[in-house]
């Protein structure tokens, strides 16, 4: 839903209200959750604790999207961090593993006999 006129703040693009959960990606590996609020095309409010040092740019991903976002840091009030859309970036669609009846640790068990392979996965499957 639209949190009013963009004109009427100097923004050039409506903002809406939103509520998304992110990770932001800190140098050094370090990933803090959040979430955005108030989001356009070029920017958003984001809720950080003020404690919590911020590099001037950084990138976070939407949890549930399938994009992630480089942002600037354009304003900081107290929890609140407003920020610039540097760029966005789609991520590839999770491509899912087949499944081979077997795991990462070895043959799986349906009861008591061992699945050693594909083909003997699918007979017991009644797949031939």
């Amino acid at each position: 839903m639209p949190t009013g006129n963009a004109t009427d703040e100097g923004r050039r693009e409506e903002r809406f209200d939103a509520s998304w959960l992110i990770v932001i990606a800190l140098p050094g590996g370090r990933e803090i959750r959040s979430s955005a609020k108030d989001v356009s095309v070029s920017g958003a409010r984001l809720a950080i604790p003020a404690h919590v040092d911020l590099p001037e740019t950084f990138a976070f991903k939407v949890l549930g999207k399938n994009f992630v976002v480089q942002a600037r840091i354009a304003w900081r009030r107290g929890d609140y961090v407003g920020v610039t859309v540097v760029r966005t970036a789609r991520l590839p669609e999770p491509v899912a593993k087949p499944d081979t009846g077997r795991d990462d640790r070895g043959p799986t068990r349906t009861g008591t006999v061992a699945l050693r392979s594909d083909r003997g996965a699918a007979l017991l499957a009644g797949r031939r």
